[in-house]
């Protein structure tokens, strides 16, 4: 995600993972305290996520302009990255 406000909460769309047999634990890693919610359940940096179960991640925004943070997530033995970056800053200093 690009242009995202700075110092904000975003959530990611829900994600559905695919080709594993019972619980996997899952985590996210990274700047921006970024966090994990399984099945609607409560927000942590960590989880067991069983088939058919939904991923959501959420992330605080960096407070400077044109700035990315990445959130790693780890879900068995994949892991994945999504990028939140902030707004460029358009006040000519």
């Amino acid at each position: 995600l690009t242009n995202q406000a700075r110092g904000a909460v975003v959530q990611s769309a829900p994600l559905s993972l695919t080709g594993f047999e019972g619980p996997m634990f899952v985590e996210v890693l990274g700047d921006g305290t970024p966090e994990l919610r399984v099945a609607g359940g409560p927000w942590a940096t960590e989880g067991d996520l069983a088939p058919g179960q939904s991923l959501d991640l959420r992330v605080t925004t960096s407070p400077d302009y044109a700035t990315t943070r990445s959130v790693t997530l780890n879900a068995g033995i994949t892991t994945a990255t999504w990028t939140v970056g902030t707004v460029p800053d358009h006040d000519p200093d």
